[in-house]
């Protein structure tokens, strides 16, 4: 499936309060290719799903294709 993202980055200077309260996910990713023309390959693990990831443009809007892995597609890369 392919989408436009667009690139949000904020900074905090702390924090919230009851952080720890909320639910949580467990979260590995990797890069497989970086690219000077902003082209990403990434590899996550977001709980018990798996997602190889290419990502390409530059700036505020970028393309984004994912694609669902088993977890053996997943160790395998």
């Amino acid at each position: 499936m392919g989408i436009i993202e667009i690139e949000r980055k904020f900074s905090v200077r702390h924090l919230p309060d009851g952080l720890n309260n909320c639910p949580q996910q467990h979260i590995m990713q990797g890069y497989a290719s970086i690219d000077q023309d902003g082209k990403e390959v990434r590899l996550r693990k977001n709980n018990d799903s798996y997602y190889l990831t290419i990502k390409a443009g530059s700036g505020l809007l970028r393309s984004e294709h994912e694609v669902e892995l088993s977890a053996e597609q997943f160790q395998e890369l």
